[in-house]
């Protein structure tokens, strides 16, 4: 799926922290915590990153054993069903 960004709503920074945020989600769901600790930007950025893919729909936030996920919609789903049948 290619997420198009309009560079004319968001400053540079916003946009590198955007696709950051989306290729780290691609390889496996993160905790908000884990995204935090992969991407050098400040946490409100962050945030509000999160915050705009998830009501574009792009991410999506799900609980896991306990604690909170971001994944793109169909990754996380996968992930999920491995973890609630007990593999990593």
């Amino acid at each position: 799926m290619t997420h198009r960004i309009d560079y004319e709503v968001f400053d540079k920074e916003s946009c590198e922290i955007y696709e950051e945020i989306i290729s780290l989600l691609k390889r496996r769901p993160y905790t908000r915590k884990d995204i935090f600790k992969f991407i050098n930007a400040s946490v409100s950025r962050i945030n509000e990153q999160i915050n705009r893919l998830r009501k574009k729909g792009i991410i999506v936030k799900r609980k896991i054993r306990g604690s909170w996920y971001y994944g793109v919609r169909q990754i996380l789903r996968s992930y999920n069903s491995n973890k609630e049948k007990g593999k990593k």
